[in-house]
């Protein structure tokens, strides 16, 4: 992210912020979206919907306790 919206010149310790993103990066950003999306839906698809349903149920177990604090300052 910084070396697509930053140039660096270390002799004068100094930053201009300038978009080079797509000189930099242009021709690899669509695979690297397309990654990106892979992996958001694998996450969401495989791994986060049985860490949900556990997260649910525990809501539901858990329920009474949790509106008997509801309102509480958090422990210091």
């Amino acid at each position: 992210m910084v070396s697509g919206y930053s140039k660096i010149n270390h002799d004068e310790y100094e930053t201009c912020f300038a978009n080079q993103w797509m000189d930099l990066h242009g021709e690899s950003h669509p695979k690297l979206v397309e990654l990106c999306m892979d992996t958001f839906e694998y996450e969401y698809v495989h791994i986060w919907t049985d860490l949900i349903v556990k997260l649910e149920s525990w809501i539901v177990t858990h329920d009474a306790y949790l509106e008997s604090i509801k309102g509480d300052p958090p422990p210091a």
